[in-house]
């Protein structure tokens, strides 16, 4: 089938693309700059996915959109505004070019508790999808597992290079990590199980573990002795701007991510296991599994 993916040169993206090459699926993306494209074995539309005309070229002809798009690295409240633009253009273009189906990959977390602007545009995305009257596989995810992935190489950072950390209270909020494979599997598997048609379904791995819980077994698996005091004061751009002297994660990315995790963001629902013959790894297995493929040449798509 022909199939679309938006963001397809982000770390989902990437290992998606791959995957679905595997599977002999006639793959397009829409990219602003096709040279951050390495394969040569996929269509490319060079475009912006906030312009119709771009979407509508992209879209034309596929069955099957993966919606992947989300503006990370933005601070401050205009990345929802245009989260907001691209998602309407895929939900009226897509009703009229008779896509088939859109499968996106939102987050985890109650709408109603999320204090993240990102979350609550994850959420806002969603909704706008669903509006399409196209059918819509909605995965909720948290914290992805994996070499590339920017919150598990912050985890690995922080763990490598501080021997004690200074945390915030809110490292002690309960998140439900997922590794890699797992997302993929979820995510290619869903073309073929009709069932998880207009869902919206929770996807994470067997444990359920704060911040402090992942650095310390990271910890464990490098042979570091780590130790972590946690103080009740600290903003997410005060920590943004340390999380930047010590890794080489920018300080407005780093701020998103530490606006996400101060929301709990555990899986509410079960329909991953009704729908799915998948058992996922716990997140000790997806760091040892990580950390030996670490050194490892990628043949993904440039990042």
């Amino acid at each position: 089938m022909k199939i679309l993916i938006l963001g397809g040169t982000g770390y989902i993206g990437s290992n998606l693309t791959d995957e679905l090459l595997k599977q002999h699926h006639d793959i397009r993306v829409l990219v602003r700059d096709r040279s951050k494209v390495t394969l040569t074995n996929i269509e490319i539309v060079e475009g912006d996915a906030c312009s119709v005309n771009s979407v509508r070229e992209a879209m034309s002809g596929v069955d099957i959109v993966y919606y992947l798009i989300h503006s990370m690295s933005s601070t401050g409240k205009e990345f929802a505004d245009t989260d907001k633009q691209i998602a309407e253009n895929v939900a009226t273009l897509a009703k009229e070019l008779n896509v088939k189906r859109i499968i996106y990959l939102g987050a985890l977390g109650s709408k109603e508790q999320v204090t993240s602007e990102h979350l609550k545009s994850r959420h806002q995305v969603a909704e706008i999808l669903k509006s399409s009257q196209v059918p819509v596989t909605e995965f909720r995810a948290a914290v992805v597992v994996g070499n590339g992935s920017i919150s598990f190489e912050m985890i690995k950072y922080l763990v490598n290079r501080l021997p004690v950390m200074i945390c915030p209270n809110w490292i002690h909020l309960k998140t439900q990590p997922v590794f890699i494979q797992d997302i993929l599997y979820y995510l290619t598997a869903a073309l073929d199980v009709p069932g998880s048609e207009n869902k919206s379904i929770d996807v994470g791995g067997r444990d359920i573990l704060s911040y402090l819980d992942m650095m310390k077994i990271v910890a464990d698996k490098l042979k570091l002795r780590r130790y972590f005091i946690s103080v009740p004061v600290l903003t997410p751009k005060l920590s943004s701007h340390w999380v930047k002297l010590v890794t080489p994660i920018s300080a407005p990315l780093a701020e998103s991510l530490i606006e996400s995790v101060r929301s709990q963001t555990i899986c509410e629902n079960n329909l991953a296991a009704e729908l799915f013959q998948h058992h996922p790894k716990s997140f000790t297995e997806a760091v040892e599994i990580s950390l030996l493929h670490e050194n490892m040449p990628s043949e993904s798509v440039a990042i």
